[in-house]
């Protein structure tokens, strides 16, 4: 595996190739993370992506898990996951106008 890092995604126990990926990431010692949307919240998936992805730093990420045919609704969650995890935050004008100054 070329990536800095893996992301592994399921709904319930590790399976099949997801499994085997995690298997391989830390044989090699390479940093994971494995999220079992049927575990946690969103909210709470989300908040562990963050503050992991911020610690590590990768430039290159993997993200496993498994097949929808396997795992049926399981893109869907994952999307709704890192569409958060990955959402930039705006920054606040550094001039806030009171309401004197308006």
């Amino acid at each position: 595996m070329d990536a800095d890092a893996t992301l592994a995604f399921t709904d319930g126990p590790l399976t099949g190739g997801t499994a085997q990926t995690v298997r391989i990431v830390k044989a090699r010692r390479k940093p994971h993370l494995v999220i079992d949307l049927q575990e946690l919240k969103k909210r709470d998936a989300v908040k562990a992506i963050k503050k992991w992805l911020a610690e590590l730093r990768p430039a290159v990420l993997n993200v496993a898990g498994s097949r929808e045919s396997v795992a049926p609704d399981l893109y869907r969650k994952v999307y709704r996951v890192l569409k958060e995890a990955l959402k930039k935050k705006r920054r606040r004008s550094s001039k806030r106008m009171t309401r004197k100054q308006a």
